[in-house]
Formats: C-alpha cells, sequence, structure tokens
C-alpha cells in the first residue's frame, strides 16, 4: 500500500537468500521439516525501502484433531471429552476448550456434568510447540439420562453369609427397583437381603424403570467354606534368557481364616518364605515352581507353575575368510569364551600358528580348511578359482523340531561366500534366543539348537533368508519298567507329546554295564514302544540319549543257597525285592502298533489310596505362554467312585432353539483356562464374558457345550479337585455343579438338542460309561453298562440317539445308542479304529477318524454304516471333523503339508480346499450356525487367537489370516483358542488327552 503514482521493485528472500523477485506472489514446496525466515523487499522508485519477513513452520505430518466424547450426553451423567490429535510427531501440544465460547479447561481432556437438557457448542483449539494449530467445534445434544449400580455388602465372606444389597441411581424411580437373586426368587425393594448357604460366586441383579425404560445392574459375591482356602499365584515372565529374574505374586485366597505361611520352592533347589518374592535362574532349563499356603486354622493348599529359562547360544569359535585374485586368501579367527588359537590346516598340507594368516595357494580347486582353537576342531570348505567369476554361494536354512527345542540347519549348495554372515533365532515373543556369525564354504552347514517349546525363526541378515520351527508342542517321553518273569524284564516308552521329528539312541545295560540291547526309536504322537530283555540277574537300566530313565530289578529264578549249618556271624545279605510292575501307561487316541512283549505274569499291584491318581493332569505349552492347556491321563483304573447326592439342585428350563450370533472359546488371559463369551447377548450387551469363573491356579474349565436355547453352556471343571460337570448360564450370572464324586472323572458333557439331558462320560465304574442327567430334576441315569470303555458321545438332531466310541469288540468302534430302548448296535466295520464320530446335520451320516490307511484319516459313512467315504489325504494326519450347518461342506484340521491346517471337503463335487496356509499352526475349526464361514484357532501371530474367514467358494486360494484374507477376532496376548459354535459341543480340548486302552473283554 501507499505507492500512489511510484513504481517499485519486488524480491524474496528465504532465511536471507534470494529466491524470486518481480513478483507480489512467490510459491515454494517444501521438501524438509524446519523453521523457516521468508522476507518481502519492495523497493519504491524513490522514498524508502519496506521490508517484511515471517518465520514458517514446516512439519512432515500434517496436524489432524478430533473430540471422541459422548454424543449426546445424559443429564447427570459424568460426560468426559478427550482431544483425539495426530500429526503430532515428537512435537508437544497445549489445548483450549470452551464450551459456548466460554473457557472450560487446558487439558488433553475435560469432565463436565450437565444438570439439564439443551444443546451446547464445545471447542477445541489444539496449538504445537512450533506454531501449528487445528481447532475443531461438535455440538452436544444433551438428553435425559438414567443409571443404576448395585452394591453388597459385603461382597464376600463365608457360608451361610447373609448380604444386605443397596443401589446407587441416576434418574431411576427407586419404588420399580427389583432385585433378582440366584435360586429365582426376587425382592421388590430398595433394599435387598439374602442369606447364601452354600460356598460358590453368585451374580445378583437389580432393575428399575426411568424415562429411558428399564435397565439393570449386577454385582457379585463370593462365599466360601468355613476355612476354604485356594492356592494361586501368578509369574512377571514365565521364559526368557538366563540369567532371568522372575517376581511372583502371591493370589492365594482364605475364607474364614487369614493366610499366616507361605513356602516356595524354585525348582533349583532354591526356596523362600515371602508373599511376594523375587528369584533369578542362572542356569538354562525348565523349572516347577511350588506355593504352599496355611491359614490360621491349619489349612493347607498348593498352586505350581513353570518357567522356562533359555540360553544365549554362541559359538565359542569361528572363523571368516577373503578371497583374492591369483589364489590369495586371508583367514580371521573369531575366539570367545576364552579360546586360544592352536593351529591352522590349509588343506594343501600347509599350516600356519598365526591368529589370522594370509596362504597363497598354488591350484585352483576344493579346500578343506581347520583352525584348531582350544582342541577344538573348526572345518571350512573354500574354493579358489584363478579366472573367472566365483559361483555366488546358494545358503538354504531348515528348522526341525527335538526333543528339547528346535534345531536349524544353514547349508551352502553354491560357491564360497566371500565374508562373514550373521544370524538371531527368536522367539514367538521376539526375544533372542541364539546369535551369531557365520561364513560357508560349498556344500559346509552350520547347525544352530536352542532350547524349550515355541515357534521359533532363523533369520539370516545378508542373505535376507529365514526359517521357521514350531516346537511350541514337543515330544514328552515317559518310560515304564516291569519284571514279567526271572530274568526278564520290560522296558516301555510311552510319547505323550508331539511326534519325535529324528530317532533317538537307547542302551539296556546290567548294574555291571553289559549291554543287553541297543538300537534306537521314533515315536509318533501318542505311540509306545516296548523294549524286552532276558538272560540277566539283579539290576537292569534303560539308558536314552546317553542318561539313564529307569531301571528295575530282577532275579534270574535260581534258587537260593540251602541254609547254613552254624548261624554265620553276620545275616547274609538279602535279594533285592522284585519290583511290582507299574500301571500300564494309558496309549493316546489311536492305539499304535506296538511290537509284543512278553506277557505280565502278575497283574498290577494297586497302590495305597494315597498314592492312586486318578485324570493326572500334564500342562501342554500354547502359543502366547501362560498356563499351558490340560492333557488329561483318562486311564479309569484307579477312578472306582460313588456319586454323592447334591445339596440343592436350580431346575433348568430351556426353550426353543435359536441360532446365536456369538460363540464360545477358551482362554489363560486370567491365569487360569476358563470359558468365555465371544460377542454380545441380545438385549444384554453388558453381559459378562466370563462364563465359567474358575477361581485360582491350575483351575481348568473346558470342553463347553451350548444348549439349544443357547441360554445355557455345560463343561468339566476341576476346581473340587477332581473334574466334575457344571452349567452356567450364557450371561455370566448363575451356574451350578451336576456331578459330585472325589476321587472320579466326569467329563466331556454334551447337550442334548431337545434341551432336557446333558450326556456326559463317567470313570466312576473302574472303566468309562456313558451317563445322562435330567436338567429339569438333576437326576442322573447310566446309559451304557459294559466292561469296555463307552465315551465320545454325539447327540443325533432330533435327540433320540447317540453315537459314540467303544472298544468292546477289541477295537474302537463305533456305536449307535437307542435312548428309548438303550439298545446298542454297532455301525462301523470293525476293521480298524475309528474314533470321534459326529452326526450330520440332518442325522442321515456320520463323519470320524480313523487309522485304517496307517495314518489318521477323516471318513464319512451312512448312520446304518455303508457308503463309506475317504475324505482327507491318507499322507496328513487329519482330525477333528465337523459338518457345516447346511451339510454341504465338511470342515477339518490335517499336518498334510507340514504343519497343522485347516481344510473343507465339498460332497457335491467331492473337491477338497486347503483354506489356510502359513508357517504356523491353524487348527480346532468350528461353523458360524447360518453361514459357511469358519472359526478357528491360528499361531500365525505368535500368541493363538481366534480368525474367521469364508470356507467357500471351494476353489480359492488358501489365506495367510494376515494379509486381510481372515479377520482376527482376538487380540489378547495370552492363548485364545478351541471355539464353539456349530455343532453345539466343542471337541478340540480333549483331542490330545490319554485315552485309556482297548479292553477288548
Amino acid at each position: 500500500d501507499g505507492l500512489f503514482n511510484r513504481t517499485a521493485t519486488y524480491q524474496w528472500f528465504l532465511n536471507g537468500q534470494p529466491v524470486g523477485t518481480d513478483s507480489t506472489t512467490y510459491a515454494q514446496q517444501w521438501t524438509t521439516s524446519g523453521t523457516f525466515t521468508l522476507t518481502f523487499q519492495v523497493t519504491p522508485s524513490e522514498g524508502e525501502i519496506c521490508v517484511v519477513s515471517k518465520t514458517i513452520t514446516v512439519s512432515t505430518q500434517t496436524l489432524e484433531c478430533d473430540i471422541v466424547g459422548p454424543f449426546p450426553a445424559r443429564v447427570g451423567i459424568p460426560a468426559v471429552y478427550e482431544a483425539l490429535v495426530e500429526g503430532l510427531g515428537n512435537r508437544t501440544a497445549s489445548y483450549e476448550w470452551q464450551i459456548d465460547g466460554l473457557p472450560a479447561g487446558n487439558a488433553a481432556s475435560i469432565e463436565r456434568t450437565f444438570n439439564n437438557t439443551g444443546s451446547f457448542s464445545l471447542f477445541l483449539r489444539v496449538t504445537t510447540n512450533d506454531g501449528d494449530v487445528c481447532e475443531v467445534s461438535r455440538n452436544i445434544n444433551i438428553e435425559i439420562g438414567q443409571r443404576i449400580n448395585a452394591i453388597a455388602n459385603p461382597n464376600a465372606g463365608v457360608a451361610p453369609l447373609p448380604v444386605t444389597f443397596t443401589a446407587e441411581t441416576i434418574n431411576i424411580d427407586r419404588s420399580t427397583l427389583v432385585w433378582h437373586f440366584p435360586n429365582g426368587s426376587t425382592q421388590a425393594s430398595e433394599v435387598g437381603n439374602f442369606t447364601f448357604l452354600v460356598p460358590g460366586d453368585y451374580t445378583v441383579r437389580v432393575t428399575g424403570t426411568g424415562p429411558l425404560g428399564q435397565q439393570e445392574a449386577s454385582v457379585v459375591v463370593r462365599v466360601g467354606g468355613p476355612n476354604d482356602i485356594r492356592a494361586a499365584f501368578t509369574p512377571s515372565v514365565f521364559s526368557g534368557i538366563a540369567p532371568l529374574e522372575v517376581c511372583f505374586t502371591d493370589r492365594s485366597v482364605s475364607d474364614g481364616s487369614p493366610l499366616n505361611g507361605w513356602t516356595w520352592t524354585f525348582g533349583d533347589g532354591s526356596t523362600s518364605n515371602d508373599q511376594n518374592p523375587c528369584h533369578t535362574y542362572t542356569a538354562i532349563g525348565n523349572y516347577q515352581v511350588q506355593l504352599d499356603v496355611t491359614n490360621t486354622a491349619g489349612l493347607t493348599a498348593r498352586a505350581t507353575n513353570q518357567i522356562n529359562v533359555f540360553s544365549l547360544t554362541q559359538g565359542s569359535a569361528s572363523f571368516g575368510f577373503n578371497i583374492f585374485p591369483n589364489g590369495l586368501v586371508c583367514f580371521t579367527s573369531v575366539l570367545t569364551n576364552g579360546s586360544t588359537l592352536d593351529l591352522w590346516e590349509f588343506g594343501d598340507g600347509t599350516t600356519s600358528t598365526e591368529e589370522n594368516p594370509c596362504h597363497t595357494y598354488p591350484a585352483e580347486g576344493d579346500y578343506e580348511v581347520v583352525m584348531w582353537a582350544s582342541g577344538t576342531d573348526v572345518h571350512r570348505t573354500i574354493r579358489v578359482q584363478f579366472n573367472g567369476q566365483q559361483d555366488p554361494p546358494m545358503l538354504q536354512l531348515s528348522g526341525a523340531c527335538t526333543m528339547t527345542g528346535a534345531l536349524f540347519t544353514i547349508v551352502n549348495a553354491g560357491g564360497t561366500m566371500q565374508g562373514l554372515d550373521s544370524y538371531t533365532v527368536t522367539n514367538q515373543n521376539g526375544v533372542t534366543v541364539a546369535q551369531g556369525d557365520f561364513q560357508l564354504g560349498p556344500t559346509d552347514s552350520q547347525t544352530i539348537e536352542v532350547t524349550g517349546p515355541g515357534v521359533f525363526t532363523l533369520r539370516v541378515q545378508g542373505a535376507n533368508l529365514s526359517a521357521v520351527a514350531d516346537c511350541v508342542e514337543l515330544p514328552q517321553l515317559s518310560y515304564g519298567a516291569v519284571c514279567v518273569a526271572p530274568g526278564t524284564a520290560a522296558f516301555t516308552a510311552t510319547n505323550s507329546g508331539s511326534a519325535m521329528q529324528s530317532p533317538v539312541d537307547y542302551q539296556i545295560l546290567t548294574g555291571a554295564g553289559a549291554v543287553l540291547d541297543s538300537g534306537s526309536f521314533q515315536l509318533g504322537a501318542g505311540q509306545s514302544q516296548t523294549f524286552s530283555v532276558t538272560g540277566f540277574s539283579g539290576l537292569v537300566r534303560m539308558l536314552v540319549a546317553g542318561s539313564p530313565v529307569i531301571d528295575t530289578t530282577c532275579d534270574d529264578g535260581t534258587p537260593p543257597p540251602p541254609p547254613p549249618t552254624e548261624p554265620p556271624t553276620t545275616p547274609p545279605p538279602t535279594e533285592p525285592p522284585v519290583t511290582p510292575p507299574p500301571t500300564t501307561p494309558p496309549p493316546p487316541d489311536e492305539p499304535p502298533v506296538v511290537p509284543p512283549g512278553p506277557p505280565p505274569v502278575e497283574p498290577p499291584v494297586e497302590p495305597p489310596d494315597d498314592e492312586i491318581v486318578c485324570g493326572a493332569i500334564t500342562e501342554q505349552p500354547v502359543a502366547g505362554g501362560g498356563p499351558g492347556f490340560p492333557l488329561i491321563d483318562m486311564n479309569p483304573e484307579f477312578c472306582v467312585d460313588e456319586e454323592l447326592p447334591l445339596a440343592s439342585w436350580t431346575p433348568i428350563e430351556i426353550g426353543e432353539a435359536v441360532c446365536p450370533e456369538w460363540f464360545v472359546y477358551h482362554t489363560n488371559q486370567t491365569g487360569d483356562w476358563e470359558i468365555f463369551r465371544y460377542g454380545d447377548l441380545p438385549g444384554n450387551p453388558d453381559a459378562d464374558v466370563n462364563l465359567s469363573k474358575g477361581i485360582g491356579e491350575q483351575i481348568y474349565d473346558i470342553g463347553p457345550s451350548r444348549s439349544p436355547d443357547a441360554g445355557w453352556i455345560a463343561f468339566a471343571s476341576n476346581r473340587d479337585e477332581n473334574w466334575e460337570i457344571y452349567v452356567a448360564t450364557t450371561d455370566g450370572e448363575f451356574q451350578q455343579r451336576v456331578t459330585n464324586n472325589t476321587r472320579a472323572i466326569d467329563y466331556d458333557p454334551v447337550w442334548s438338542p431337545v434341551g432336557d439331558l446333558i450326556v456326559f462320560e463317567s470313570s466312576r465304574d473302574g472303566n468309562w460309561e456313558l451317563y445322562a442327567v435330567n436338567v429339569a430334576t438333576g437326576e442322573q441315569t447310566r446309559l451304557t453298562d459294559n466292561p469296555a470303555n463307552d465315551l465320545n458321545a454325539f447327540w443325533s438332531p432330533d435327540g433320540t440317539r447317540i453315537v459314540f466310541e467303544s472298544d468292546r469288540d477289541g477295537l474302537w468302534q463305533i456305536y449307535e445308542l437307542d435312548l428309548a430302548t438303550l439298545e446298542v448296535t454297532r455301525i462301523s466295520d470293525g476293521t480298524a479304529n475309528d474314533q470321534d464320530p459326529t452326526y450330520s446335520m440332518d442325522g442321515e451320516r456320520v463323519a470320524f477318524r480313523s487309522d485304517r490307511d496307517g495314518g489318521t484319516g477323516i471318513y464319512v459313512m451312512n448312520r446304518d454304516g455303508t457308503d463309506l467315504l475317504q475324505i482327507s489325504d491318507p499322507n496328513g494326519q487329519a482330525t477333528l471333523p465337523v459338518f457345516s450347518p447346511d451339510d454341504t461342506l465338511l470342515a477339518y484340521q490335517s499336518d498334510l503339508n507340514g504343519t497343522l491346517d485347516i481344510y473343507v471337503y465339498e460332497f457335491e463335487t467331492g473337491t477338497t480346499r486347503r483354506v489356510t496356509e502359513n508357517a504356523s499352526p491353524n487348527y480346532a475349526p468350528t461353523w458360524y450356525c447360518d453361514a459357511p464361514q469358519l472359526i478357528l484357532t491360528s499361531d500365525v501371530t505368535g500368541d493363538a487367537n481366534l480368525f474367521t474367514t469364508p470356507a467357500l467358494p471351494i476353489d480359492a486360494a488358501p489365506v495367510t489370516l494376515t494379509n486381510g484374507d481372515g479377520v482376527q477376532l482376538t487380540t489378547n496376548e495370552m492363548a485364545d483358542q478351541h471355539p464353539q459354535n456349530v455343532p453345539s459341543e466343542e471337541n478340540a480340548s480333549r483331542e490330545r488327552s490319554v485315552v485309556a486302552p482297548p479292553r477288548n473283554p
């Protein structure tokens, strides 16, 4: 302004440097961030020069802001509004809030309670420390609100426990308050009163009506028995690299009498009496941590957990090399852990004692170079070429599971590596468990071994290669030994874990070290093998991989010498006692082929009552860490028990069948194993997702079966120290015990499609039998009565029949039970072990798994046993068949391609689709009830999570689940697995439990 009739020239400067002339505008595209000074200079034809400068801040991120909070807000209910800022980067920000133009706060969030209805303008300004500004405005409508909270006083105690309930309300007509108690009774009152007579966890609801209609709230009351005590604890970490510090938090509870003693055993010989100790593990290994607690009444309880300590492995000696023209090679020694160089052997007859020598080879060719360091030899092959181009290296990576962890191999199938490369091995949590450098010549290889279960990944940095070894499930070998006749012993190796990836050597020696037998064995999942030796007397011992595992003592049948004519001065030595044969170790679901051993001459001797174990539990590690999933020893031999009457029974009424939009699954995110619901209940979005509510370490709630009206689940729980059947409502508000034993296993409940009965299997008779409980009365009925084992029941869709498996004819076979007559008919052909039967949705076909082709495969037959159809490829181990809701598809899991994946078979076309394909196990399929949509478990994220993906089209390519081709449903860092929707019972949780042997009575 102000030039009037004068002329002028213009010039722009950026940070003092001229950037433009003769224009009143200047354009600049910024390529870097920072603070810049822009100057504009006007020089008139006469008079003073005008100069103006501005500071410009350029950011690499665009500042954006928004307001999150309740829109609309409710009268009388506090509303919190937060600033949502993006593009802030490393900058800081200040905040300015206004409501209807008046200052309302300067923090990142504000809270307001509106007392009247109406409309307000909410304004937010965000200013960064470099001057960037973002503004946003929102209108808030204030509507009538209401709220209700339930309060219990006390909320925990010992039965009989009287509790007073009060409600906090906003805009609720308090005259409409109604309290709903667990026994079905109600009380219309502002204050509720109820006395709990039986220990347990109870949910009490209160309902009330306001302007927006009826609303409800709930509160949980924990009722313990007199001096009820339970031990539980949580470690800060479950695994790590040595030295590893682990801090333990006591979570034990004692109702009636306070805790007054804690005894910790850390598994490495160390102990503590602190309530919440920390302990450092310095050596690698798996450590069983045990906590024993006592209370002032003298009662005790115990809890255990396992800590896995890894080593960060690195070789103690290695070497690298560089190859130059005309045969010159220079070597570099890599010595660690105190190693010293002894000698170099260059492979052409010459040697050197220099630490880092250079050597000229007289001719082209491959030379094996050896570096000796501290008595250890390290070999490398190098290829020397005088002319032409050196062949490039070609690295190949592989990984396999061992008995104790994973073994990776790097092989060079090409020419000599010209320099060092580095590798790292990480577990599923991203923790480095091994690292080092390597350089390989032609055909050279290097192995890296890591210990412990997990999903391990080997990465080679320079070559950008990787390999994965999924060793979450390791072999678990146990051994038995029995003297079956004079001078004859039988040793048994049983694998209750995953298949062994390679053979392991064994020896059977006398006490003097003489070898009676030797060789190797390799067991599949659940297989056993027996080794017999004869012709010895005294101690005999089995060694596996060079370490003793078990021994026994037998004499050779020679009669003892006659007594002396005169009493000896010292008593003669007595013969060692004959060790009684142990109970037969139970084999797996698929009975393996076992080399015949000599028959025992005596039946097993029953141990004393205090040594009997019924339903022993082994925790199987899971992806994601935390408590392992329970594997149950289902040998019923010492489970004889008597059913006791229940203290009370609340009748259960089941409505019409529905298609639920939600499903249930297993999770260990609570520190034990619980059954959670995924998805909201219609009309009750705030219902508790924890349906089973077991309490304490090593409490397992598993195997849910849903009632047809989706109002209940039945499940098995060991909360009473043995396995019992429980039922719970699917809103998490009520549960009750169904069976009552002190020792037996009651397991695998299945709810009838009519809703009136729950069938389960029980070991109370010393073998497995099927029982049914009437949910209206709580009365139990025995369905099968045979000396053999009858288990794994599955309902027909009309509720008139049950299909199950039994070993009554020598092999595991499939039978059908008519509920009206209790008549049993075998429907399988008796040629192989056939197990895990499942009806189709129309009840006309049965899917099952069978070992008839030497492995474990999926088959389908008509319900009368005709028209046998092979579904799965016999080259893979396939299990867990589930029919789709319309019976057109059958899903199952198989390791056909080296790791577990989900497959789907289409009956109309006979086509099989591999649904999943990634480097991790994908398992436990189930269906949504109203679509060809799968729900499954996958370890692809490093921990077990639930995913969903369509099963069709049948010719679609496999999905990885991580590239947008599947939907991840759970994101908890612990393990979420084994979902259940359709069919209405869940079978994956019992798949690996050890099943009793065929009895062949």
